[in-house]
């Protein structure tokens, strides 16, 4: 299970699926979540939403710079419920 911001504009959405998309074996077993309005680290309760001007960003042109950063609490709530049904589905006794 993937679970990625839809904000994230350090590591984005669109990156992350393209590369997933590679996937040819097993793909069937690939999930993948995004999250409304989130940045990077959208998990990281407390953390509020910043952007770090100064750090390398492979995503941006040159590789440089910024990114946002933060959480986002809507976002983490339907993550830990996402990953609650992943593994009931994927480790549920046969």
């Amino acid at each position: 299970m993937f679970a990625m911001g839809a904000l994230d504009d350090w590591t984005p959405a669109s990156q992350c699926q393209a590369l997933i998309d590679k996937v040819k074996t097993g793909h069937e077993l690939i999930e993948t979540h995004v999250y409304a309005g989130a940045y990077h680290s959208f998990d990281a309760l407390g953390l509020p939403v910043r952007y770090l001007d100064g750090v390398g960003n492979r995503s941006k042109p040159g590789g440089c710079c910024g990114a946002h950063y933060g959480a986002n609490e809507a976002a983490w709530k339907a993550f830990a419920a996402d990953v609650r049904a992943f593994l009931a589905r994927h480790l549920a006794a046969p």
